[in-house]
């Protein structure tokens, strides 16, 4: 019996010692788990901050994402493209015969947001919002280059619709004759559809 009662006795420590133990594990988990929330919570506060850069990255390429407009300063370039015009011969003969040129206009315009500051109100037209005109104007050859045409970023920041129209006009440069002599095909279209291109446009003389 006094072994039985050791052989207990034995047994009752080990109870003890391993709900001991099993207390000492469980109160360390417990702990390294606190200590190792933080971290979690850290890198969670970082996650928004990271989502909300993206986002604003996002919508400033939205202000500026024609790829073929080039952003220079305080300006906006306008892809380079060419007109190529095609008189008839009575036309070419008679530019020859008075020494005469011909000019080639190009108008940017484009549609403005809604509230326009003041001091652009003179920029607004039936058109639409006024960026600005450039001409080639050509002697001996036949193409017109459009080359580093630039306007004022403000004036793109006040478009609604970021595809620039753009309107080609074509007639004599009045050095003979203060009227103009020619009829010529007209351009109207978006720079998306121009930029890069080349365009034949005809002409002739007026009443031919």
């Amino acid at each position: 019996m006094p072994h039985h009662r050791q052989y207990v006795a034995v047994m009752g420590n080990a109870k003890t010692t391993y709900k001991m133990k099993y207390l000492v594990i469980t109160l360390m988990t417990t702990i390294l788990f606190a200590c190792s929330s933080p971290d979690r919570k850290t890198s969670n506060s970082e996650n928004p901050v990271q989502v909300d850069k993206t986002v604003h990255e996002q919508e400033t390429n939205r202000t500026f994402n024609h790829a073929y407009l080039k952003e220079n300063g305080d300006s906006i370039e306008i892809p380079e493209f060419e007109i190529l015009i095609e008189l008839s011969d009575k036309a070419e003969e008679r530019l020859i015969s008075d020494n005469e040129s011909i000019v080639v206009m190009a108008f940017f315009t484009g549609r403005p947001i809604d509230k326009i500051p003041p001091k652009y109100k003179d920029k607004l037209d039936v058109d639409g919002l006024y960026l600005r005109n450039y001409s080639v104007e050509l002697t001996d050859k036949r193409t017109a280059i459009f080359k580093g045409v630039k306007f004022h970023k403000d004036l793109y920041n006040l478009l609604s619709d970021k595809d620039i129209e753009i309107l080609i006009n074509v007639y004599s440069g009045r050095r003979a004759s203060p009227d103009n002599i020619l009829s010529c095909d007209l351009l109207q279209d978006n720079i998306s559809n121009v930029a890069g291109k080349t365009f034949t446009l005809t002409g002739k003389l007026i009443g031919e």
